[in-house]
């Protein structure tokens, strides 16, 4: 929802060139936009309030003084842009203006929508199109209906609707040259058409989309979301039956969604790997993505359809397997997924499908928590026994928040490492216990260990010393003593020392990463349980993963924030 930015400074270019001379205008606009291209927010925001000053000094409101202050709703936290872009409505309201008020209710719009306010957003794209159309801007008319479009579609369930919209919007683009002169927005309605067909069941329609998206930006000789259009083929082959297929097309396209930070479309594209996985009969793996979208949406707290449809999996699998409390979890965090979108969208209930049956929940929820009391009802010596526990826990505090201050300290040493690599251990004799390896062999073998580092091959699960004498080319007994010999450590340790490493360098680079639950980055990262990931990240950091990651967390905020 940020193409208001790019309308906004369109805006700006067009409509600022009185203010003082043009030589002072297009310095502050270069400068402007250097600051924004490097995310120095707060000194574009003092800039503009300089020139804004300047203005009132020459006494001169008026429409480039209005610019300023959407200029100045881009750069300000939320209740602060509010207020400037309703200032911008109540001077421009009953005036007869090509741009105003209609952009300041297309930037609120956006602005509601990303704070998840998907009422006011929609209340706000309403006034954005009517004014447009009033003052016949008829691409603000036209983006603004489009974004109704999405809304109605992704929000609020009305496709048919919502399709309806899309084919006035694409009449626009047919006609005159618009499509050159709006490919971008051009390309996401055409993603947007394939998203609505596909929610009506029209799955050949929506691959048409799909082709015709990439064959549109094969013609204009642009790439824009053609990762977009791969994404939504692979559901389509994956609701077709098609999994494998599907797998390879969600594949191609996972890194650019992750790259944009598309928490939405990643939920769904790990939605549709565990659909697909299901169908493969590769239930573990399968569960696996089901977690990482647990561990999204508690993250995000973000309404997705296919959510609930896990939740339901993530808690049947929970029954099955005796897991009461978690099965527990599963329904609560259902019921909250049901509020959210019951939150956003009370005031069209029309639209709720039938699988929100919050009363059939609570049920469950009520006899789940029976079994769980009657199963703990002899459980009297394990509170005795907990209440010890926390007593025993009091009485070390103190010497445990010594070894935290530790903790932190190696933290901080970790981080700063991080991409250093152990250098090779250099000997002058290639004999080892007895067993005397050719030169040639060990520098073959070690050229052949340094590709399988830079190929990752140590996330591959059940790596064992047979499947990696294979992939070097040397007998086991050579392998596991030059490791033992150049790389200093057993074959295990070196295995999970490069999954850690690893590890940790995702921690802090990948942002959908971090958000994994821990079983989900052991998976991730090779290892066969949860248990055997830990036990490595202790030995090799000298710190649990659950501690690591609270600290890069922080870490990561604090970065943010002073940026």
């Amino acid at each position: 929802m940020k193409k208001s930015v790019i309308i906004i400074f369109s805006l700006v270019f067009s409509n600022i060139a009185n203010i003082s001379s043009q030589e002072n205008h297009q310095s502050f606009i270069n400068k402007y936009y250097d600051l924004i291209a490097s995310n120095n927010q707060d000194s574009a925001r003092i800039i503009t309030l300089n020139y804004l000053k300047k203005l009132k000094i020459e006494g001169d409101v008026s429409l480039e003084y209005l610019d300023l202050y959407m200029l100045l709703s881009e750069t300000e936290n939320f209740e602060n842009g509010i207020l400037y872009l309703d200032t911008i409505i109540a001077l421009t309201k009953n005036k007869s203006n090509f741009y105003y008020p209609a952009t300041a209710y297309f930037e609120k719009g956006g602005k509601y929508f990303d704070r998840r306010d998907y009422i006011n957003s929609l209340d706000n794209y309403l006034m954005a199109y009517n004014e447009a159309k009033k003052q016949k801007n008829e691409h603000l008319e036209i983006i603004s209906l489009n974004t109704i479009g999405i809304i109605k579609l992704e929000r609020v369930g009305s496709e048919r609707e919502a399709i309806n919209i899309f084919q006035k919007c694409k009449r626009f683009y047919d006609k005159d040259n618009n499509i050159s002169k709006h490919t971008s927005d051009y390309m996401w309605l055409l993603f947007s058409f394939s998203e609505a067909y596909r929610n009506i069941k029209k799955i050949d329609s929506s691959s048409y989309f799909n082709k015709f998206g990439h064959s549109e930006l094969a013609r204009l000789k642009k790439r824009y979301i053609k990762d977009y259009f791969t994404y939504s083929e692979g559901i389509n082959e994956s609701i077709r039956g098609n999994y494998q297929v599907s797998i390879d097309s969600l594949n191609k396209s996972i890194k650019k969604l992750k790259e944009d930070n598309d928490i939405g479309n990643t939920i769904t594209s790990f939605y549709y790997y565990g659909k697909s996985y299901l169908g493969l009969n590769k239930n573990e793996i399968a569960l696996e993505y089901f977690k990482k979208i647990d561990s999204l949406f508690i993250a995000n707290l973000i309404y997705i359809p296919e959510i609930r449809l896990v939740y339901d999996y993530l808690k049947k699998d929970a029954i099955k397997n005796n897991e009461l409390p978690e099965a527990l979890k599963y329904i609560e965090k259902t019921l909250k997924l049901d509020s959210i979108y019951l939150q956003n969208f009370k005031v069209i209930k029309n639209t709720f499908k039938n699988e929100f049956n919050n009363k059939e929940l609570q049920e469950e929820k009520q006899y789940l928590e029976k079994q769980l009391k009657k199963t703990n009802s002899n459980s009297k010596t394990k509170s005795y026994m907990l209440i010890l526990m926390i007593l025993i826990f009091a009485t070390f505090y103190y010497f445990l928040n010594q070894k935290n201050k530790y903790y932190k300290n190696r933290f901080i040493e970790i981080v700063d490492n991080i991409d250093s690599k152990p250098k090779d251990i250099i000997i002058k004799s290639n004999k080892t216990k007895g067993l005397e390896i050719p030169k040639e062999i060990t520098e073959r073998c070690l050229k052949s260990l340094d590709k399988f580092e830079k190929e990752k091959g140590y996330l591959k699960q059940n790596l064992t010393t047979y499947s990696l004498s294979k992939i070097v080319g040397v007998n086991i007994k050579y392998l596991t003593n030059i490791i033992k010999i150049r790389k200093g450590k057993t074959f295990p340790n070196y295995i999970n020392e490069l999954r850690i490493g690893y590890t940790i360098k995702m921690l802090k680079e990948d942002s959908i990463f971090i958000k994994y639950t821990i079983s989900s980055i052991a998976k991730e990262v090779g290892f066969s349980n949860t248990i055997s990931f830990s036990q490595a990240f202790k030995k090799h950091t000298n710190l649990n993963p659950s501690f690591f990651i609270q600290e890069m967390i922080k870490s990561i905020d604090s970065e943010n924030l002073s940026k």
